[in-house]
């Protein structure tokens, strides 16, 4: 259960991310997850993307 997350920071997380080619649910109360269907490229795409925009949010 999410009890606190910063609107304004997600947003732009969520922007960041799929700006990128990352596509992520639009609300950061929802899971994540990663499924068979995802290969090492993809998961390394996506940690060098969150990677990149995480200075960002600060």
């Amino acid at each position: 259960t999410v009890r606190y997350y910063n609107v304004d920071r997600f947003t732009k997380f969520w922007f960041g991310l799929v700006n990128n080619g990352i596509w992520i649910a639009p609300h950061a109360d929802e899971h994540w997850t990663v499924s068979v269907q995802h290969a090492e490229e993809d998961i390394a795409k996506a940690l060098a993307v969150i990677r990149n925009i995480v200075p960002d949010l600060k």
